[in-house]
């Protein structure tokens, strides 16, 4: 069985490095929003 508390903290990194990605690319406003969208996704499965 998987610790809870460490599947959170996977998942804060995972969305961390989706927030620093998004930012990376912020002045591709588009590309940026679907980045957010892939990175959600992922975090949600």
């Amino acid at each position: 069985m998987r610790d809870p508390a460490k599947l959170m903290r996977d998942r804060l990194k995972k969305r961390e490095k989706c927030e620093k990605m998004m930012r990376d690319t912020a002045f591709k406003k588009y590309l940026s929003f679907f980045n957010v969208l892939i990175c959600w996704l992922l975090i949600e499965k």
